[in-house]
């Protein structure tokens, strides 16, 4: 009887895990939240992902488009920010620890850069709701989604997405 319910345990410890692994990973499912684990920003064949080490993948990135801008922090944090510009991507590293804080899909610029693998400047917000579901909120400018723990801002205009930006989830 022991050697049953230990063999029926590690039955459901695994059904349990093999669940847990699964989880956020399904392209079928429309919720933002379940579509991709974390976000990220794909560019010149690298995923960014909020939190990560920017040194990492800087040499990954290219030649950057304009000097880099530091930034003193003005409430008097002991923190300080410095922003790399790249075709069409602003990446703001916190000198801190090295992390990535904001990814930011600019404007300006003709870049390959994507919004999780999926959603691309010039796209349609339908394109959007398609990749990414109902957003938290919207209106003619925007679309504001979570995805893991970054949230995520398409800017749009008449429809079309003119830029991104992800940073931490509040």
């Amino acid at each position: 009887m022991k050697i049953k319910k230990t063999h029926l345990l590690t039955v459901l410890c695994f059904i349990l895990a093999a669940s847990l692994c699964g989880c956020g990973k399904d392209k079928d499912k429309k919720d933002a939240n379940e579509a991709s684990s974390e976000a990220y920003l794909s560019y010149n064949g690298t995923d960014i992902v909020m939190g990560s080490n920017f040194d990492a993948i800087k040499d990954k990135l290219g030649n950057e488009t304009a000097p880099s801008e530091t930034i003193q922090p003005c409430d008097g944090g002991d923190y300080v920010t410095t922003i790399y510009f790249y075709e069409g991507i602003e990446v703001t590293k916190l000198e801190r620890d090295g992390s990535i804080v904001n990814i930011a899909l600019s404007m300006n610029g003709n870049s390959d850069a994507s919004i999780c693998g999926k959603i691309k400047k010039g796209d349609s917000t339908d394109s959007v709701k398609e990749a990414f579901g109902t957003p938290e909120s919207e209106d003619e400018n925007m679309l504001n989604y979570t995805i893991g723990t970054s949230s995520v801002v398409i800017y749009t205009d008449n429809g079309v997405v003119t830029g991104a930006a992800l940073f931490p989830a509040q």
